[in-house]
């Protein structure tokens, strides 16, 4: 639902057709003209997304031109396009709670959208859904979900995944990146068990080893938002005081 990733949807959509009309797992309660998006190519999502996107008001609001045109409510939706399976996986209170994988079977490629940031920490963004757990959750689910022949390493076979930011990854460079958001997540952890305060717990540089990889200080996600989310969510569970 992130501005960057739905704000070519109406110029995709009008530049295709629709290929699945009526499709019983999305539009509901959407009339028939909506679900078949008037004959333009249809934009799928979690019905999360659209919830989220519609409603949205004032500065915020989201011209109804970018909204999914088909949801689904369920952990995924399957299909078949040009002899390709296609499942398309909810992965639950990642980044957001909108978040969806797509799996090209056939091609072995995964699309990840922004549960893989290769230029940063991975975004939670707590207002709309997402939480540390869950993103750890979807990057096994990744992990689970990716084949390497690690004897032939230097051959093709294997399956790609193509993050919402960053260059492509394979099974490997997943479980550095999975390794990476866990080790921090364990480290902060271990700092709220001894009693430390927020203050304290970015003061020890919990993300040591990694911060020049994946760090920042300064842009729109920064190492010490990154570390702050985990800090509150287990915090909470904990329940620590700041």
């Amino acid at each position: 639902m992130d501005p960057d990733h739905v704000g070519g949807n109406d110029k995709l959509a009008r530049a295709g057709l629709s290929i699945l009309p009526g499709a019983v797992a999305a539009g509901a309660g959407l009339n028939d003209d909506l679900v078949s998006n008037s004959g333009r190519a249809s934009v799928l999502a979690h019905e999360n997304v659209l919830t989220r996107m519609t409603a949205a008001t004032g500065p915020q609001a989201v011209p109804f031109g970018l909204w999914p045109t088909k949801t689904f409510a369920f952990r995924q939706y399957s299909m078949y396009l040009n002899g390709e399976g296609i499942q398309v996986i909810h992965m639950p209170a990642a980044h957001t709670d909108g978040n969806t994988i797509v799996f090209f079977r056939r091609g072995d490629v995964i699309a990840t959208g922004d549960i893989i940031d290769t230029t940063r920490w991975p975004v939670i963004d707590i207002k709309r859904g997402g939480t540390v757990q869950g993103e750890l959750d979807a990057l096994n689910r990744l992990m689970d979900l990716t084949i390497l022949n690690v004897p032939l390493q230097w051959q093709a076979d294997r399956t790609f995944l193509v993050p919402g930011h960053g260059f492509v990854y394979d099974k490997l460079d997943l479980l550095e990146y999975r390794d990476a958001v866990t080790v921090v997540r364990d480290r902060v952890q271990d700092l709220i068990d001894e009693g430390k305060t927020l203050a304290q717990v970015k003061t020890a540089d919990p993300t040591l080893g990694y911060r020049s990889q994946y760090g920042a200080d300064k842009g729109e996600w920064t190492t010490d938002m990154f570390v702050e989310v985990i800090y509150n969510e287990l915090a909470a569970k904990k329940g620590t005081k700041k």
